[in-house]
């Protein structure tokens, strides 16, 4: 899987376990509401049979490899020994978590683990794989679907980063009543996630043509045109910037547009920055970005704002 496939897949993961996604180039991080020092109560489910050596190899904390991702914003995955699992993020160097709880099926072909959120009636249905102290795990799933019978191409490898059978007492846990709605959130996080990939592949394509690719096809991404959520287009080519939208089609979501901007350097032939902007309330009509003369002076229309 490639670094920025790991980043969509984790920032989708943090949204199903209650986070909103934020993408960075280079990282992924999850941005958090408010704290507190007690988690707000989880639907009723058995703990794991401790005799079980599957559960108790699972328990401890998992992250993705530090050679994907900038090793002070990797989000891990913790199970505890009482059926409780944590997302855990570690920001601005303070460990936050969001709560869930879990079952698994170890007998199973292959494993079966059930990831039960707060505030939802179905649980996500997925499957697993434990070699040592690595851990495979499927997240192309969402509460509600059926559990994919395969793994993907897309399916997360974690490191066990501990052996720790409870949380840590200095985590602080999240309070799940004010999380916002994480269906919305993770189709979001899709256009927020291709648009930015656009932009990074305008500016490649910019760094080897010294133009800027005016259809999806000259970028040569695995991104469809248009998906269940959100229709993709360049709106705009010239030879100083291009201008990328994520339409939504459904009016519960937000709409993002990014821009590219080339400006010439006296001593190379040029560089590139990018910006994406966000509609500020859920909206069908991505911002509109006119001519950009500096990237230094760019600022999102009025009623969006910046993606960070």
């Amino acid at each position: 899987m490639s670094p920025k496939q790991v980043m969509l897949h984790l920032t989708k993961l943090c949204v199903y376990l209650g986070l909103s996604g934020l993408l960075s180039v280079g990282a992924v991080a999850c941005r958090t509401p408010s704290m507190t020092q007690t988690a707000s109560p989880s639907p009723s489910v058995s703990a794991l049979p401790k005799e079980d050596p599957t559960a108790k190899a699972l328990l401890g904390e998992w992250h993705v490899s530090p050679q994907k991702l900038q090793e002070s914003v990797i989000p891990s995955i913790f199970f505890s020994s009482d059926g409780k699992g944590y997302f855990v993020n570690y920001l601005d160097g303070k460990k936050q978590a969001t709560e869930f709880q879990y079952t698994l099926k170890s007998n199973a072909k292959p494993m079966q683990l059930d990831i039960l959120l707060p505030g939802e009636a179905q649980p996500i249905q997925t499957i697993f794989a434990l070699a040592g102290d690595t851990l495979r795990l499927e997240t192309q799933t969402q509460p509600g679907v059926a559990r994919p019978s395969n793994f993907s191409s897309q399916t997360l490898q974690l490191k066990r980063v501990s052996n720790l059978a409870e949380l840590p007492a200095d985590v602080f846990l999240i309070d799940a009543s004010q999380v916002p709605n994480r269906a919305v959130l993770a189709k979001e996080s899709e256009g927020k996630a291709n648009i930015g990939m656009l932009n990074r592949a305008q500016q490649a394509y910019f760094l080897e043509n010294t133009k800027f690719a005016e259809n999806l096809e000259l970028l040569e991404v695995a991104i469809a045109p248009e998906t269940e959520s959100y229709r993709y287009q360049i709106a705009q080519a010239t030879d100083q910037q291009v201008v990328v939208k994520a339409q939504a089609k459904k009016s519960e979501l937000k709409s993002f547009t990014g821009v590219v901007i080339a400006e010439k350097m006296p001593t190379a032939a040029g560089s590139t920055t990018q910006f994406i902007c966000e509609t500020e309330q859920a909206a069908q009509t991505p911002p509109t970005i006119g001519t950009v003369y500096r990237a230094a002076e760019f600022q999102c229309p009025q009623g969006s704002r910046k993606v960070k």
